[in-house]
């Protein structure tokens, strides 16, 4: 969710130095995306922090509920929020996105700008057009027992929104 980039790539004559950066590296070995969805992903804070979040419609023996997975790292310590876990999907909306499980809290929300067309697989081929924003502006909210334990925003989260 947050590991060391090194390296330089070379385009049109261009040396583009990726040096000291910071990645996010997420497979995913499914078939189809889902019919509905929402994900969100951003490391770039001041803190020692990296978050992702999804909430989609899976389907299940020929019925669909709505489920998430969710990850807050923060300075070396993971907090999931899932489905599995008992997370309360309290709302999903366009820009907003609020969990809650226990005593956690994460409230996000997405200014989705400048969304670009990608393809994305539907029934094993890349058919499905979707719209992703590589960077848009986000703040986060995370809280045990509505104390306060991270609260940042950033201009560069990763952000698709299909409903």
């Amino acid at each position: 969710m947050k590991h060391a980039v090194h390296g330089k790539i070379t385009l049109n004559g261009e040396i583009f130095n990726f040096d000291d950066g910071v990645g996010y590296i997420e497979t995913d070995s499914g078939y189809s995306f889902p019919e509905g969805y929402t994900w969100i992903h951003c490391n770039d804070f001041k803190e020692n922090c990296s978050i992702m979040a999804a909430v989609a419609k899976i389907p299940f023996y020929g019925l669909n509920f709505w489920g998430c997975i969710c990850v807050v790292w923060l300075d070396g310590k993971e907090y999931r929020l899932a489905t599995y876990k008992g997370v309360k999907i309290i709302r999903c909306e366009h820009n907003i996105i609020e969990l809650k499980q226990g005593k956690y809290r994460l409230l996000i929300e997405a200014n989705q700008r400048d969304a670009h067309s990608l393809a994305a697989p539907q029934l094993g081929k890349m058919s499905r057009m979707i719209k992703e924003s590589a960077a848009c502006p986000a703040k986060f909210l995370f809280t045990e027992n509505d104390k306060v334990i991270f609260s940042s925003d950033s201009i560069y989260a990763s952000y698709e929104y299909m409903m």
